[in-house]
């Protein structure tokens, strides 16, 4: 939100009066110390007709001073800075073409017709065009985000404020993705082609990978379209759901808890077959949300719970579904560990006999390596490298990412990792 417009060097105009510099007609508290970035705003030569942006106190100021020449000018020169007061520290990018788009204006007008040069000759104060354009720019962006306001015949200030997104998330293979907004009914012909492939196969159910794999096509590509649905938060990634997985509330499950639309929606979500009317009790899926606890797979949950699952034909994928989107419930993955002799450790970790780019096209499932007893280390290390799964267990990759990648189910994967050695299963 913007907090208020002023015109600088000299203070001349400020919207709402008494923001910046104190008047007599408004003795109201300033909202930050002017004297304390007058040198920013107030620049030398080299760091005119560029964005400047400080923050300061609770706000931040974001300006483009402007330096013009000529001899009807003090000194020949001109040297003027409309700078906007943004509310919070944040990032004011979105704002910084704006602050340009008001610069170019307003030297154009003063190019054509010394537009500023006569009007501040009038003194500081309210009054004139340009504090009433300060106010009027204020006011409209604050309210509508857009502004249009015809200065003279050929002049006009057209600006709109369009939001800016971060950056969406890196995907993975494993990760499954889930629109939140109706997309389909939105896209046309002059949309990207791979775009519109994608998008109907993104269920909530299938992984990236499954999505690459059911339309045949390039992985890199999939994961544009995914990472440009996320940008623009028309979908969310979600974990694969498998009932081995691990799931409990967090602190955040008191607004599930004190939300009584939260809970309408869930049950409308849940219910059987999506059912748009909410048909389950507020107090069943307080007990259910309530009743998940960690190191408790989704398995043993709905053996626990199945009279009240079953009795209320409650969609479990959909249940877990819903606790994480909202966010107050949260999955614990497993990452797999190989604990290896002291003196072995320190040289695999090193990446001197682990291979930990280790792809599904040079992984095979055979029997693993057979150690011998050798004091020689350098054959202990050489018998690990040739480990078809060594590179995976050490730490960094769950079991998610590692059975996508090697089109494996976990009980198979946990099995054949088992038989290496001390495998630790981390739950983070």
């Amino acid at each position: 939100m913007i907090r208020g417009i002023f015109f600088c060097p000299k203070v001349i105009y400020q919207v709402p009066a008494g923001a910046v510099t104190a008047t007599p007609t408004n003795p109201q508290p300033l909202l930050f110390d002017f004297e304390s970035v007058v040198d920013v705003l107030m620049p030398r030569q080299e760091f005119c007709n560029r964005v400047v942006s400080v923050a300061v106190d609770c706000f931040r100021i974001v300006s483009f001073p402007v330096r013009m020449t000529g001899r009807s000018y003090h000194r020949n020169e001109l040297i003027f800075n409309f700078a906007i007061v943004l509310a919070g520290e944040g990032d004011g990018t979105p704002f910084h073409s704006l602050v340009r788009k008001l610069a170019r204006v307003f030297r154009a007008l003063e190019e054509q017709g010394e537009f500023l040069s006569r009007d501040r000759d009038r003194g500081i104060g309210p009054g004139g065009k340009v504090y009433a354009l300060c106010e009027m720019v204020l006011e409209d962006l604050n309210n509508y985000s857009e502004t249009m306001i015809p200065l003279e015949q050929s002049n006009m200030i057209n600006i709109k404020l369009l939001p800016m997104y971060h950056v969406p998330p890196h995907v993975l293979p494993h990760h499954v993705p889930l629109l939140t907004v109706d997309v389909a009914s939105l896209m046309d012909r002059t949309w990207d082609a791979s775009l519109r492939e994608v998008i109907p196969l993104i269920d909530g159910i299938r992984s990236i990978s499954r999505i690459t794999e059911a339309l045949e096509g390039d992985y890199v590509i999939v994961e544009c379209c995914v990472q440009h649905l996320l940008y623009y938060r028309c979908a969310i990634t979600l974990d694969i759901f498998q009932f081995s997985n691990i799931h409990y509330p967090t602190p955040e499950i008191f607004r599930f808890l004190s939300s009584p639309d939260m809970q309408a929606e869930c049950a409308a979500y849940v219910g059987p077959g999506g059912s748009p009317a909410p048909v389950l009790p507020a107090d069943v899926l307080i007990k259910l949300y309530t009743a998940m606890r960690p190191g408790q797979t989704v398995k043993s949950f709905c053996i626990e719970n199945r009279r009240i699952i079953g009795g209320h034909a409650i969609d479990v994928r959909r249940f877990i579904t819903f606790g994480v989107i909202k966010g107050f419930l949260y999955r614990s993955h497993k990452f797999p560990v190989k604990t290896f002799p002291p003196v072995l450790f320190s040289r695999t970790m090193s990446g001197a006999s682990v291979r930990s780019n280790v792809t599904a096209r040079n992984v095979s499932f055979g029997s693993p390596t057979e150690f011998h007893d050798t004091d020689d280390d350098d054959s202990l290390a050489d018998e690990l490298d040739h480990l078809p799964l060594v590179g995976y267990l050490d730490g960094s990759r769950c079991l998610d990412d590692i059975c996508t990648e090697l089109f494996c189910g976990e009980k198979q994967l946990v099995a054949k990792m088992r038989e290496y050695g001390n495998v630790l299963f981390l739950q983070r």
